[in-house]
């Protein structure tokens, strides 16, 4: 336990901190992650591109990497196609304690506004994608396929555990997909090369604004993109620009009416309008 001696009669020590018993001790590493880097939008989009800094070092050509390891079978992929299976990879798991003595934290080349106020509406400012991680990703991960695009995905997210930002007529918005050729996917299914793959493979992609759509990396520029989201907040612009970063023109936002007016927010639950919805899929 650390603490801070009285420096005057009659006053009493306090208390800094406890000092965990258990200490896991690393020498050296690179710290790989980020906020939210069990979040595949943040996974793919902040932590990976790093990558790119990271090998162009030959000093810490040997420097064990430290992730976060309550991540989803996904990141681990992505992660192994990138780095092989020579790169020693430390998981830090929650309510463990670390002692390191020499980290590297590379810088993120990518700007993106996490998990704003209440009531602050975002600006196209808030999104900007680095033109060289959007390369890198794109050339290390993109299958290069010679097939035509033509398949018209409907982003699912029955699967999410998420308790916020839902939009409360899904069944009805699914129903009008499906009637419209959209298939059903839930991405938590796929791996994340089979994730590429599909994204390669659309030519018409739509959903509800979530971390599915940083996948758009890999899809064809004349894609045709519907994101469904809440209105008065703006959080469009996370994808708009990613899309727009891409060379993606044929983008479209679907904005919905938030089910509590008082407090609006990225994480808003929301009502798609489907008479605004079917003007878009026609």
């Amino acid at each position: 336990m650390g603490f801070a001696a009285s420096q005057r009669e009659g006053t009493v020590d306090k208390v800094l901190a406890d000092i965990p018993k258990d200490i896991t001790h690393i020498k050296k590493c690179i710290v790989l992650s980020c906020r939210a880097s069990d979040n595949y939008f943040h996974w793919l989009i902040e932590v990976l591109p790093k990558w790119l800094l990271i090998e162009s070092c030959d000093e810490y050509k040997k420097f064990p990497l430290l992730i976060n390891a309550h991540m989803p079978e996904q990141h681990y992929q992505a992660l192994k196609i990138l780095v092989g299976d020579k790169r020693q990879i430390i998981g830090a798991k929650i309510g463990k304690h670390y002692c390191i003595g020499k980290a590297i934290v590379p810088s993120k080349l990518s700007r993106i506004c996490f998990d704003p106020l209440a009531k602050v509406v975002l600006t196209t400012e808030d999104a900007y994608y680095h033109p060289a991680a959007i390369a890198f990703l794109q050339e290390r991960f993109k299958k290069n396929n010679t097939f035509e695009s033509t398949r018209k995905i409907y982003l699912s997210r029955r699967s999410s555990q998420l308790k916020m930002r839902k939009m409360r007529n899904q069944q009805e918005v699914e129903v009008m997909f499906i009637q419209h050729g959209y298939e059903m996917v839930d991405m938590t299914e796929l791996s994340f090369e089979q994730q590429i793959i599909l994204f390669e493979s659309a030519s018409h992609i739509a959903g509800v604004s979530g971390a599915s759509f940083s996948n758009l990396i890999f899809a064809n520029k004349r894609c045709h993109v519907i994101l469904m989201t809440q209105r008065g907040v703006n959080s469009q612009v996370i994808y708009e620009n990613l899309a727009q970063s891409i060379g993606i023109n044929n983008f479209f936002s679907v904005l919905g009416d938030v089910t509590n007016n008082s407090h609006v927010t990225v994480q808003s639950d929301f009502i798609i309008n489907l008479e605004t919805l079917h003007t878009y899929l026609n």
